[in-house]
C-alpha cells in the first residue's frame, strides 16, 4: 500500500509543470560522449511517507538542491531532478548509465510539449536483439539494450530518476548521474568488447590447457590450478564492465529475478565468483608451494583467511545491513593484501631453498597483485592508475576496475601456466632422478644380495647336509621303532585254534604311534584274553607308553591267568600309574590309557568283557548287533580308579563275531559336509551290513577299512587306528 502511494506521489509531482529548479546542464558540440551531471544540477526529495502524502501540494517545495540536503541514507527511496538542454545542431540520443549505487530504478522523460516517456531500468542488460536474425525481423519487434531518450536541437527535457539506494555501494555524501550518447558510446564500445573477447578467449583456453595438463599428471597442484581457471572465468564472465556483465548479456536473462530483498540474482553470482577466484587461488598458491609441509604456520593462517572470506561472501549476500561500503570492504581488502604478501613471502623462501621453479610463481604474482588492487582500490574509490595513460580508448577500457582485475587473471594464468608445465617438467626430472638413483641403487643392493645369498646358500647347503644326516638318523630309528613296535604285537601262533577267523587294522597316525592289541600265551591253558589299548598321545610318545601298557598285560595274566576283565583293568591302572610314577606328588607327567579287555572261556561259551572308554560289538549269527558301552573312566593317570568297572558276561553261538575299535577310527573328520565326525552311528551300520552278510574277519575289517578311506578323503589322520574283528568257535 506505501508502495503504491509513494508511486502516485511521484506521478503527482513530476507532472506539475515547472516544479524543477535544479541548475540545466547543457550539451554542445564539445560534450564528451560520456558525460556526468553532478551535484550542482540535480535536486533531490525523499519519498514522504503516506500521512504526508495526503496532505501534498504541485509546487516544487519538496525538491531541494544536493548541495543543502543530507547524505544519502542506504535502502531508502529518493528522486533526483535534472534538466538537459541539447543546444547543438542536431539530435541527441542519450541513455542514462546503470550505477552500482541504485537498484529499482525507474526513469521519467518531460519534454517541453508535454510528452512523457518512462523507463524501469534493469540491475543488468540483457541484449534481446543478439538472439535474433537482423534480416528477418522488425527494429521495433524485440526491445532495445540501451533505454535511450532523443533530445531535439535546442530543446530541453526534465528527468525524474526514482531509485532505492544500496548501502554496501554509497561511497560518497552525494548523488551523481552518468549519461551517454548511444549511437557514438555503441561504436566506441566495439575497441572493449573486442578486448574482452581476447581476455575471456586466452582464459578459456588456458582452462583446456589446465584440464589436459591434470589428465596427463593426475597432479593435485594441476587440479587446483584447473578449478581456480575455471573460478577466474567465471569471475570474469560475471564481472560489470563499462555497459554490463557479457554473460547476462548474452546468455542469462535474470533482469527481474533476485536472491532477496537487498540482492539481485546478476550481482549474487558476481560476488559469489569472485570471492572462489581469490579463495581457489589461495588452495591453489598453498598447494604449489607446498606451503603446509614447510610453513604450517602460513597453512593456518590461510586456512582462516578462507573462512573468514567465506564468511564475508555469505554475509554480503545475504545480510542486510547500513554500514558504509568503504567500513565494510576494507578488512577484506586488508586480509586479501595481507593473505597475499604471505604467499609471496613464502614463494620466495621456497625458491632460497632451492625450488626454482618458485621464482615463477613470483613473477605471476606481480600482475595479479597490482591488477587485483587496483580493483579493490576501485571499490574503495581510490584513483585508478591508468587514468595516467594517454587519452585513448585503450585508458578508457583499463579505467574500469573489473577489466583491470580481468587482466590480472589472465596476465597471472599465463605466466602461472608456465609455472605449472616447469613444475611438471621438475617433477618429471625428479622422478627420473629418483628412478636413476633407485636403479642404481638396487643394482648395488642386487650385487650385496647376490653376494649374501651365495655365502648363505653355501651354508644352507652345509646345515641341510647335516639335517639331511640327522633326519636320515631320525627316520631311521622311527622306522626301526615302527619294526619293534610291530613285533611286540601278538604272533599268529598266539591265534592259531582260538579262533574262528580273526584280522586286525593298526595304523599309527605317524611312523609309530600309541595303539596296541594284545593276546595272552598259549603257555596258559583254558580261558584266553585279548586285550586293546588307547595310550595317550602320539607317535614316540604313545609308542613307548603302548610298551609299558602291554609289558603290564603281561605281567596280570603271568601271575593270574584267571583274573577277569574288571579286575585286570584295575591291575593295569595301578601298573600304568606306578610305572610312570604318577603315585607320587611330584610327578610332572598325568598319562595313561584307554582299554578294553576280553576273556573268551570257549568251555562255556561265554566271554567276559569290562572296557574303559573302549566298547565291544557283538555281532550275532541272527544278523544283529549290540554294543556293550563302557565305563566312562581311563587308566593309570594321577587320580586313581575309585570303582571296579562292570563285568560283562556275554554268551555266544558258535560263528558270533565280535569287533573292537579304537576312537581315532569313530573321530576321523571327513564326508561331504567337512567337519563332520565318522562317529558311532555309521560305524554300527555298517557292522549291521556284516552282520547280515555274517562276513569274516577279514572282510569286516576290509569294509571298515574302506569305508573310513572313503570318508577321510583328503583330509589329515587325526589319532592312531586299531580295529581288531574274530568270529569265535564252539
Amino acid at each position: 500500500m506505501l508502495t503504491n502511494l509513494c508511486r502516485i506521489f511521484f506521478l503527482v509531482i513530476i507532472c506539475q509543470p515547472g516544479f524543477i529548479c535544479a541548475d540545466t546542464y547543457v550539451i554542445t558540440d564539445d560534450t564528451p560522449i560520456y558525460f556526468t551531471v553532478d551535484a550542482g544540477a540535480l535536486d533531490v526529495a525523499s519519498q514522504p511517507s503516506a500521512q504526508t502524502q495526503r496532505t501534498l501540494t504541485s509546487d516544487n517545495a519538496y525538491f531541494q538542491s544536493i548541495l543543502e540536503a543530507d547524505p544519502p541514507a542506504p535502502y531508502t527511496r529518493y528522486l533526483l531532478a535534472t534538466k538537459i538542454k541539447n543546444s547543438s545542431d542536431f539530435s541527441r540520443k542519450i541513455s542514462l548509465a546503470n550505477a552500482r549505487w541504485m537498484e529499482d530504478v525507474n526513469l521519467k522523460v518531460i519534454y517541453e510539449n508535454g510528452e512523457t516517456q518512462t523507463f524501469e531500468l534493469p540491475i543488468s542488460f540483457h541484449n534481446k536483439l543478439s538472439g535474433s536474425d537482423p534480416r528477418r525481423i522488425a527494429p521495433n519487434k524485440v526491445p532495445s539494450l540501451y533505454k535511450s531518450f532523443l533530445i531535439a536541437p535546442n530543446k530541453t527535457v526534465d528527468l525524474i530518476v526514482e531509485f532505492t539506494t544500496k548501502a554496501a555501494t554509497i561511497r560518497s555524501n552525494s548523488f551523481s548521474l552518468d549519461f551517454y550518447h548511444v549511437d557514438e558510446y555503441v561504436e566506441h564500445r566495439r575497441l572493449g568488447l573486442w578486448l574482452e573477447g581476447i581476455l575471456v578467449g586466452a582464459l578459456l583456453a588456458l582452462t583446456v590447457f589446465s584440464w589436459y595438463s591434470f589428465y596427463q599428471s593426475r597432479d593435485t597442484t594441476s587440479f587446483y590450478y584447473g578449478l581456480w581457471i575455471l573460478a577466474a572465468v567465471s569471475a570474469v564472465l560475471t564481472q560489470s564492465y563499462h555497459d554490463g556483465s557479457r554473460l547476462f548479456e548474452f546468455v542469462f536473462d535474470i533482469e527481474k529475478k533476485s536472491i532477496n530483498q537487498q540482492q539481485s540474482m546478476g550481482t549474487g553470482l558476481l560476488i559469489v565468483c569472485s570471492y572462489l577466484q581469490a579463495m581457489v587461488y589461495v588452495i591453489f598458491a598453498r598447494s604449489f608451494l607446498e606451503v603446509k609441509k614447510y610453513f604450517p604456520k602460513i597453512y593456518l593462517i590461510t586456512n582462516i583467511y578462507l573462512l573468514w572470506y567465506m564468511f564475508h561472501m555469505i554475509t554480503h549476500i545475504f545480510l542486510r545491513h547500513e554500514l558504509p561500503k568503504d567500513i565494510y570492504l576494507f578488512p577484506l581488502f586488508a586480509s586479501t593484501f595481507a593473505i597475499l604478501l604471505l604467499i609471496y613471502y613464502a614463494a620466495f623462501k621456497r625458491m632460497m631453498a632451492g625450488l626454482e621453479i618458485a621464482k615463477f610463481f613470483m613473477i605471476a604474482m606481480f600482475p595479479y597483485l597490482f591488477f587485483r588492487m587496483v580493483f579493490l582500490f576501485g571499490f574503495l574509490g581510490l584513483p585508478n592508475p591508468f587514468t595516467l595513460l594517454p587519452d585513448s580508448g585503450v585508458r578508457t577500457f583499463l579505467n574500469s576496475g573489473s577489466v583491470a582485475q580481468a587482466l590480472g587473471l589472465v596476465l597471472e594464468a599465463m605466466i602461472m601456466a608456465l609455472a605449472v608445465i616447469a613444475r611438471t617438467r621438475w617433477l618429471q626430472e625428479q622422478l627420473a632422478t629418483n628412478i636413476k638413483s633407485q636403479k642404481a641403487l638396487v643394482e648395488n643392493q642386487n650385487k650385496v644380495l647376490e653376494a649374501t645369498v651365495a655365502e648363505r646358500t653355501q651354508e644352507l647347503e652345509e646345515q641341510h647336509k647335516e639335517l639331511d644326516e640327522a633326519h636320515q638318523i631320525v627316520v631311521g630309528s622311527l622306522n626301526y621303532a615302527s619294526r619293534l613296535q610291530k613285533g611286540q604285537l601278538p604272533r599268529s601262533h598266539r591265534l592259531e585254534g582260538r579262533f574262528a577267523s580273526f584280522d586286525s587294522i593298526w595304523e599309527p597316525r605317524d611312523t609309530i604311534g600309541g595303539d596296541l592289541w594284545w593276546v595272552s600265551s598259549t603257555q596258559n591253558s583254558g580261558p584266553y584274553v585279548l586285550a586293546v589299548a588307547d595310550c595317550t598321545g602320539h607317535g614316540v610318545p604313545g609308542a613307548i607308553l603302548s610298551l609299558l601298557v602291554s609289558n603290564s598285560l603281561e605281567r596280570i595274566y603271568a601271575n593270574n591267568g584267571d583274573e577277569n576283565p574288571a579286575d585286570a583293568l584295575v591291575s593295569l591302572d595301578y601298573l600304568v600309574r606306578t610305572g610312570l610314577n604318577q603315585d607320587n606328588a611330584d610327578s610332572e607327567s598325568d598319562d595313561g590309557c584307554d582299554a578294553a579287555i576280553v576273556r573268551i572261556r570257549r568251555d562255556d561259551k561265554i566271554l567276559e568283557y569290562a572296557g574303559a572308554k573302549i566298547d565291544l560289538y557283538h555281532l550275532k549269527s541272527d544278523g544283529t548287533v549290540k554294543r556293550y558301552e563302557p565305563s566312562r573312566v581311563s587308566l593309570g593317570y594321577k587320580e586313581k580308579l575309585n570303582t571296579v568297572p562292570p563285568l560283562h558276561k556275554i554268551e555266544y553261538q558258535s560263528g558270533d563275531g565280535f569287533v573292537i575299535v579304537t576312537d581315532g577310527f569313530t573321530d576321523q573328520i571327513g564326508g561331504e559336509r567337512r567337519g563332520h565326525a565318522y562317529g558311532y552311528k555309521r560305524l554300527e551300520g555298517k557292522l549291521i551290513e556284516a552282520a547280515r552278510l555274517k562276513a569274516s574277519a577279514a572282510e569286516i575289517t576290509s569294509m571298515l577299512n574302506k569305508d573310513l578311506n572313503n570318508w577321510q578323503g583328503k583330509q589329515k589322520r587325526r589319532d592312531d587306528v586299531t580295529v581288531v574283528a574274530f568270529r569265535l568257535q564252539t
